[in-house]
Order: structure tokens, then sequence, then C-alpha cells
């Protein structure tokens, strides 16, 4: 072997001694940094399980700030989460958090704020109410809804203070995004929450339906409201121009429309003798709807 073969083999040696070093002292210093006690400052998040027949008066507090002392081995083995506050029935009731940051998060903590929280309960009422879906949607050239938006569930079970429960109709999404939307689209969405109120279901699952549509033409008769014996208007049929879809083309007819005319809107003594139409009831396919014409003209059969 000559010298610059021994050269390098040296160095390489070297180089595996440094090495097998350099990581031993990380080792140690890894070790040393998880045994030695550091001070922490963080928001914790509190939830609350309370019995089903007791709600919140106020919104009760949803986050507290505490300072803790814990070595690296603590915090890597048990990583730092929420309180949960378990409440009875009194209607009055003092949670001292401070504690209960300790005992549940297995850490000593040195500060809390606040250190306790004061909750006012009362007696709830529970009602099953329907979900509704709020929506943002845009479609693809040529295509729209082709049916309403399907829940799954469709209602929710709610629970809270009487004077919320008794004024509520219904528990809104959030907002459903879609863009360019063509063909089927499923969802899985949130219920919009409220501080006071509590759910049997978190989220439903939203499915959206588009598809192509077309113009279609068809023709109605009117109905007379409030109109004198020998009343008669002109003209008796009108055009309804509509978009359905092409798969209900044929499915949208003449019976599904219900087209009125109540006389008694107009002053029959006078020239003007048009009177509006108002559209009672149309096909649930139909879109766009245009009538023409727009209203009608009395006379009295002689």
């Amino acid at each position: 072997m000559n010298l610059i073969q021994k050269i390098i083999a040296q160095f390489n040696k070297d180089r595996v001694v440094f090495l097998i070093c350099l990581s031993l002292s990380f080792m140690f210093w890894v070790l040393n940094r998880l045994q030695t006690q550091v001070e922490r400052t963080i928001t914790v998040p509190i939830s609350y399980s309370l019995p089903d027949e007791m709600a919140f008066e106020e919104p009760p507090l949803q986050n507290a700030q505490i300072v803790f002392q814990a070595n690296g081995w603590d915090l890597f083995s048990r990583p730092i989460q929420g309180i949960n506050a378990v409440l009875n029935s009194d209607s009055v009731q003092d949670i001292p958090l401070r504690t209960l940051a300790s005992a549940q998060l297995g850490v000593n903590v040195t500060n809390c704020e606040p250190e306790s929280i004061n909750v006012i309960l009362n007696d709830s009422e529970e009602k099953i109410v329907p979900i509704t879906p709020v929506t943002q949607i845009g479609f693809a050239n040529g295509y729209n809804m082709s049916d309403r938006v399907r829940l799954t569930p469709a209602t929710v079970r709610v629970i809270g203070p009487k004077r919320l429960i008794a004024e509520l109709t219904e528990i809104k999404t959030d907002t459903i995004i879609a863009k360019n939307l063509r063909g089927e689209m499923k969802i899985k969405v949130n219920l919009n929450t409220h501080p006071l109120l509590r759910f049997d279901v978190m989220q439903t699952k939203a499915v959206l339906k588009a598809e192509q549509f077309t113009e279609k033409t068809i023709f109605a008769n009117i109905n007379l409201e409030n109109a004198p014996v020998k009343l008669k208007v002109f003209p008796n049929k009108i055009k309804i121009d509509c978009a359905v879809p092409l798969s209900k083309y044929n499915e949208v007819t003449s019976a599904q429309f219900i087209l009125t005319v109540d006389v008694s809107l107009a002053n029959i003594k006078e020239k003007n003798n048009n009177v509006p139409i108002t559209i009672l009831k149309m096909s649930e396919f139909a879109q766009n709807v245009k009538l023409t014409p727009e209203t009608v003209e009395f006379y009295f059969e002689k």
C-alpha cells in the first residue's frame, strides 16, 4: 500500500470515529434536554359534559391560558390536549380550572388564567328540527340543479335552553361550495353550531345533482278567481317557456302548472281591463319560468 492509500484509509477511519462521537454527543444532549424541567405557557380548549336535562344560560368559557412545568419526557409521552369539565345538575357551579388542568394534563400547573370559572345552568328542552343546506354553487355551461340538495340525516335533535328552543325552526349547515358543477357531488358538511345548543349529530351528508337543461314550451289554461258571471279573459291559454332537465323533459306538463287571475284586483268599470297572471303552482323541475303574455284582458260575454 503506497503512502496516498495509507493517508486515505486513515482519513476514512478518523471520519468514522468523528461521526460516532458526534452521534453519541447528540444523543446525550437529547437525553439531558428530555430530563430538564421547562416552563411553558399555552392556551388549551375547555369542553363541558353536562346532563341532558340541563343547559347553559350563557356561553361558557372556551379556552384557558395555563403556565406549567414539565420535563421533556412528559411533554413527549403526554401531549397537551384540553380540559374537560364534568358538570352536575346544580344551577350554579364553580369550576377550579387550575386544579382540573393539573389533574387532567398530568403536569405541574403553576398558573392558570382564569383560576376558576362560574357557570349557570337551567332546565333544558329538546326539539327535532330540519337541517337547511347553505350553498354557493357554480355550474358548468348549460348545467343546473336537477333536484334539491338531499341531506342524510335531514333532521337533528337539539338540546338547549327553553327560550332558544322555543324559537328554533332549523339548523343551517356550513356553506357548501362547488365550482363548475356537473353530474353528482357527495360531501360531508358540518352543522352551524351555537354555544348554547347541543346536537345529536355534528355533520350531515349532502348530495348535489346537476345535469344539462334545455328549453321547453307548453300552454296552460287560466283559472278565474272572484269573477262575475259571464266575465271572460283573453287569451284563455298562456304560453309557458321554461328550462327543464333533459332527464325530466317528458315529465313536465301543463297539468303541473296552475295559473290564476284574480279579477277583484281590477276595477271592471275602468277602461284599463288588464289583470296580472299569478303562478299558483308549477312543476318542481321547471326553472326560469316565463309567461307570455304576463297579463290578460277581461270582457263580458253577451
